[in-house]
Protein backbone atom coordinates (compact mmCIF):
# COMPACT_ATOMS: atom_id res chain seq x y z
CA UNK A 1 0.00 0.00 0.00
CA UNK A 2 1.28 3.64 -0.91
CA UNK A 3 0.37 6.87 1.17
CA UNK A 4 1.04 10.17 0.31
CA UNK A 5 0.74 12.62 2.77
CA UNK A 6 -0.56 15.64 1.15
CA UNK A 7 0.04 19.18 2.30
CA UNK A 8 -0.03 22.46 0.64
CA UNK A 9 3.46 22.55 -1.36
CA UNK A 10 5.11 19.44 0.40
CA UNK A 11 4.38 16.31 -0.92
CA UNK A 12 5.99 13.46 1.33
CA UNK A 13 5.42 9.77 0.33
CA UNK A 14 5.91 6.78 2.82
CA UNK A 15 5.87 2.97 1.98
CA UNK A 16 4.74 0.37 3.76
CA UNK A 17 1.60 -1.06 5.39
CA UNK A 18 -0.88 0.92 7.46
CA UNK A 19 -1.38 -0.72 10.59
CA UNK A 20 -4.88 -1.73 11.37
CA UNK A 21 -3.92 -2.26 15.44
CA UNK A 22 -6.02 -0.27 18.40
CA UNK A 23 -4.36 0.98 21.38
CA UNK A 24 -6.34 -0.13 24.08
CA UNK A 25 -9.34 1.99 25.44
CA UNK A 26 -12.39 3.10 25.79
CA UNK A 27 -15.07 5.89 25.63
CA UNK A 28 -18.43 5.22 27.44
CA UNK A 29 -21.58 6.87 26.60
CA UNK A 30 -21.17 8.66 29.90
CA UNK A 31 -18.54 10.02 28.37
CA UNK A 32 -20.57 11.82 25.75
CA UNK A 33 -23.11 12.35 28.64
CA UNK A 34 -26.64 13.89 28.20
CA UNK A 35 -27.93 16.82 26.29
CA UNK A 36 -28.05 20.01 28.13
CA UNK A 37 -29.78 22.51 25.54
CA UNK A 38 -29.84 20.53 22.32
CA UNK A 39 -30.61 23.14 19.38
CA UNK A 40 -33.72 22.01 16.86
CA UNK A 41 -32.35 20.61 13.47
CA UNK A 42 -35.14 22.42 11.11
CA UNK A 43 -34.11 25.46 13.11
CA UNK A 44 -30.48 25.62 11.30
CA UNK A 45 -28.85 22.46 11.95
CA UNK A 46 -25.52 22.34 10.36
CA UNK A 47 -23.56 19.41 9.75
CA UNK A 48 -20.14 19.42 11.58
CA UNK A 49 -16.91 20.25 9.77
CA UNK A 50 -15.87 16.78 10.42
CA UNK A 51 -17.51 15.21 8.24
CA UNK A 52 -17.29 18.17 5.45
CA UNK A 53 -15.49 17.75 2.64
CA UNK A 54 -12.18 19.67 2.42
CA UNK A 55 -12.72 21.47 -0.21
CA UNK A 56 -16.16 22.71 1.10
CA UNK A 57 -14.41 23.77 4.40
CA UNK A 58 -11.76 25.60 5.96
CA UNK A 59 -11.41 23.56 8.94
CA UNK A 60 -11.51 20.12 7.08
CA UNK A 61 -8.68 21.12 4.70
CA UNK A 62 -6.50 22.41 7.97
CA UNK A 63 -6.01 18.76 8.72
CA UNK A 64 -2.83 16.70 7.37
CA UNK A 65 -4.48 14.55 4.63
CA UNK A 66 -3.14 11.20 3.02
CA UNK A 67 -3.80 9.32 -0.01
CA UNK A 68 -3.85 5.68 -0.40
CA UNK A 69 -4.98 3.46 -3.60
CA UNK A 70 -7.89 1.48 -2.18
CA UNK A 71 -8.63 -2.16 -4.07
CA UNK A 72 -11.65 -2.08 -5.75
CA UNK A 73 -12.09 1.77 -5.29
CA UNK A 74 -9.21 3.99 -6.59
CA UNK A 75 -7.58 6.58 -5.16
CA UNK A 76 -8.75 7.68 -1.36
CA UNK A 77 -7.68 10.66 0.45
CA UNK A 78 -8.30 11.48 4.18
CA UNK A 79 -6.98 12.25 7.94
CA UNK A 80 -4.62 9.44 9.18
CA UNK A 81 -7.13 7.99 11.14
CA UNK A 82 -10.09 7.25 8.28
CA UNK A 83 -7.30 5.86 5.90
CA UNK A 84 -6.18 3.51 8.83
CA UNK A 85 -9.73 2.01 8.63
CA UNK A 86 -10.81 2.37 4.83
CA UNK A 87 -11.32 -0.50 4.06
CA UNK A 88 -12.43 -1.85 7.33
CA UNK A 89 -16.37 -1.44 8.50
CA UNK A 90 -17.29 0.78 11.05
CA UNK A 91 -17.66 -0.65 14.58
CA UNK A 92 -21.17 -1.58 15.56
CA UNK A 93 -22.86 -2.20 19.30
CA UNK A 94 -25.57 -3.88 20.62
CA UNK A 95 -29.02 -2.56 22.19
CA UNK A 96 -31.65 -0.68 20.82
CA UNK A 97 -30.50 3.10 19.41
CA UNK A 98 -33.61 4.86 18.20
CA UNK A 99 -31.62 7.85 17.23
CA UNK A 100 -29.28 6.06 14.53
CA UNK A 101 -32.13 6.71 11.24
CA UNK A 102 -33.11 9.66 12.37
CA UNK A 103 -29.48 10.83 12.77
CA UNK A 104 -28.22 8.98 9.74
CA UNK A 105 -30.97 10.50 7.54
CA UNK A 106 -30.23 14.40 8.74
CA UNK A 107 -26.38 13.62 7.95
CA UNK A 108 -26.74 11.81 5.04
CA UNK A 109 -29.24 15.10 3.66
CA UNK A 110 -26.26 17.56 3.92
CA UNK A 111 -23.51 15.20 3.17
CA UNK A 112 -25.25 14.60 -0.59
CA UNK A 113 -25.90 18.42 -1.04
CA UNK A 114 -22.31 18.33 -0.87
CA UNK A 115 -21.53 15.62 -3.51
CA UNK A 116 -21.59 12.74 -0.99
CA UNK A 117 -21.48 9.26 -2.75
CA UNK A 118 -22.00 7.11 0.45
CA UNK A 119 -23.05 7.67 3.69
CA UNK A 120 -21.94 4.57 6.50
CA UNK A 121 -23.37 4.94 10.12
CA UNK A 122 -23.25 2.80 12.79
CA UNK A 123 -24.86 2.47 16.30
CA UNK A 124 -21.86 2.72 18.79
CA UNK A 125 -23.28 2.22 22.15
CA UNK A 126 -27.36 1.84 23.12
CA UNK A 127 -29.88 4.97 23.61
CA UNK A 128 -29.91 6.46 27.19
CA UNK A 129 -33.10 8.59 27.96
CA UNK A 130 -32.36 12.26 29.23
CA UNK A 131 -34.46 14.21 31.80
CA UNK A 132 -35.94 15.83 29.16
CA UNK A 133 -37.14 12.39 27.48
CA UNK A 134 -35.10 12.80 24.60
CA UNK A 135 -33.01 10.01 23.51
CA UNK A 136 -29.39 10.43 22.97
CA UNK A 137 -26.56 7.72 21.36
CA UNK A 138 -23.16 7.99 19.99
CA UNK A 139 -23.50 7.03 16.22
CA UNK A 140 -20.31 6.79 13.91
CA UNK A 141 -20.05 7.80 10.50
CA UNK A 142 -17.77 7.78 7.23
CA UNK A 143 -18.63 9.84 4.61
CA UNK A 144 -17.19 9.55 0.89
CA UNK A 145 -17.34 12.21 -1.42
CA UNK A 146 -16.31 12.45 -5.22
CA UNK A 147 -13.22 14.40 -5.78
CA UNK A 148 -13.27 16.80 -9.04
CA UNK A 149 -9.78 14.33 -10.04
CA UNK A 150 -11.97 11.07 -10.14
CA UNK A 151 -10.54 10.14 -6.31
CA UNK A 152 -12.68 9.84 -3.15
CA UNK A 153 -12.07 12.06 0.08
CA UNK A 154 -13.64 9.79 3.01
CA UNK A 155 -14.24 12.13 6.12
CA UNK A 156 -15.55 10.18 9.47
CA UNK A 157 -16.37 11.12 13.00
CA UNK A 158 -18.46 10.15 15.76
CA UNK A 159 -21.85 12.29 16.59
CA UNK A 160 -23.88 12.49 20.07
CA UNK A 161 -27.69 12.04 18.29
CA UNK A 162 -30.71 13.24 20.25
CA UNK A 163 -34.07 12.56 19.11
CA UNK A 164 -37.28 13.36 20.36
CA UNK A 165 -39.43 10.33 22.09
CA UNK A 166 -41.30 9.96 18.81
CA UNK A 167 -37.59 9.68 16.68
CA UNK A 168 -37.95 13.19 15.22
CA UNK A 169 -34.27 14.49 14.98
CA UNK A 170 -33.30 17.16 17.78
CA UNK A 171 -29.47 17.49 17.12
CA UNK A 172 -26.37 15.67 16.68
CA UNK A 173 -22.77 17.37 17.30
CA UNK A 174 -19.19 16.06 18.01
CA UNK A 175 -19.37 16.33 21.69
CA UNK A 176 -16.55 18.58 23.26
CA UNK A 177 -13.46 17.19 23.13
CA UNK A 178 -13.81 14.56 21.43
CA UNK A 179 -11.39 13.97 18.33
CA UNK A 180 -11.18 11.82 15.18
CA UNK A 181 -8.54 9.28 16.56
CA UNK A 182 -10.98 8.78 20.25
CA UNK A 183 -13.04 7.09 17.02
CA UNK A 184 -10.61 3.84 17.07
CA UNK A 185 -11.44 3.26 21.01
CA UNK A 186 -15.06 1.87 19.81
CA UNK A 187 -13.01 -0.13 17.29
CA UNK A 188 -12.23 -2.04 20.90
CA UNK A 189 -16.23 -2.89 21.29
CA UNK A 190 -17.50 -3.56 18.34
CA UNK A 191 -16.92 -5.85 15.69
CA UNK A 192 -19.83 -6.64 13.51
CA UNK A 193 -20.01 -4.61 9.65
CA UNK A 194 -22.01 -1.98 10.04
CA UNK A 195 -25.30 -1.70 7.42
CA UNK A 196 -24.83 1.58 4.67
Amino acid sequence: MRITLLAPALSLTLAGCVSQADQTGSLGLARIGAPEQAVAVETGWRMPWELNPSARDERARAAALYEIELPGTGRVRGTAETIRYAAAPLPRSRGPNRTLAACRAAVEGEARKQGAVRVEAASLAAERRARTGQYFAPVGFRVTYRREDGGFEMRQSVLACVTKPDGQIVDAYVPEGFSEGRFASFRQAGGSAAQD
